[in-house]
């Protein structure tokens, strides 16, 4: 079985991205944490499933990328 291949991207063609609050370009990743209910229709499991997603926090003013104007 084939392995799927990681696209090969050249870190110097990335567009810098800024806080929208206050400009700043540096961001912090952490997690935000939930839990799939076991009674969710697609849940098969029949128990809870606890799931994380990345979240980026401004390194400034602490705004979450992302989530402007929410």
């Amino acid at each position: 079985m084939l392995s799927p291949q990681t696209p090969q991207f050249d870190i110097t063609e990335a567009i810098p991205k800024k806080c929208p609050q206050c400009g700043c370009e540096l961001f912090e990743a952490l997690y935000r944490m939930g839990t799939i209910p076991s009674m969710a229709i697609r849940n098969r499991t029949g128990q809870d499933v606890p799931i994380k997603f990345e979240a980026y926090l401004c390194w400034e003013c602490g705004a979450e990328y992302g989530k402007e104007g929410k």
